[in-house]
């Protein structure tokens, strides 16, 4: 595959995310409310690329404030590439990596990032979350059965690039909506980097909650 003939799957397959639209408000919608609240955002990827996928949304400048991400050693590529493939087909390793997180509460909303639905990580997750009572947003290749919403990447795929850039995408769509939403105090501060002495107070009140045990 070419340069050109990449680009322009790739920009093909972005714009047709214009037909989740209405999804993606309501995914938005969802998280605006929750942040008003006071509630958490739950983020988690179910495998090694998704999960990587966070890092570029938690703690940086113009995102919510409110974020939290669920990461473990077995999906981080930091930790090894055969390791992680062979944690992603433990069984019960996903429920046991989001019980690790004191500050859930039934009602908030969780975005469950993965490449296939069918995948044991992620069905677990999804059935983890539900158990729990919380709004599941999911961003998957196909239909998530059980999520509030579920938003298609269309592409179950690593190897061609895809999968990435279209989760990528659609996590950029909500959470500019959600900035749109909110009052700006919800928001992290800063250009590149947080604005660590404007938020020095939302830190401390904030990021307690999401650290880990």
């Amino acid at each position: 595959m070419n340069v050109e003939v990449y680009i322009n799957k790739v920009a093909f397959k972005i714009s047709e995310l214009s037909n989740q639209k209405s999804e993606i408000m309501r995914a938005a919608a969802i998280l605006s409310d929750a942040i008003m609240n006071d509630r958490l955002l739950h983020i988690y990827g179910s495998e090694e690329v998704s999960s990587s996928l966070i890092a570029s949304h938690f703690f940086k400048a113009g995102k919510p404030m409110n974020l939290n991400p669920m990461f473990d050693p077995s999906l981080d590529p930091a930790h090894g590439s055969y390791r992680n493939t062979m944690c992603m087909e433990v069984p019960g390793l996903a429920p046991c990596i989001l019980d690790y997180y004191e500050y859930v509460e039934e009602g908030d909303p969780i975005i469950l990032i993965g490449s296939d639905p069918i995948f044991i990580g992620f069905s677990e997750a999804l059935e983890w979350a539900k158990a729990k009572g919380l709004i599941v947003i999911a961003v998957t290749c196909s239909p998530a059965q059980g999520a509030e919403v579920s938003l298609k990447t269309g592409s179950e795929s690593y190897a061609d690039g895809t999968y990435i850039a279209l989760a990528s995408t659609i996590l950029e769509l909500m959470f500019d909506k959600v900035k749109e939403s909110v009052p700006e105090r919800f928001i992290w501060k800063g250009s590149r980097f947080v604005d660590l002495q404007h938020d020095k107070d939302r830190i401390k009140e904030v990021l307690f909650r999401v650290k880990h045990l």
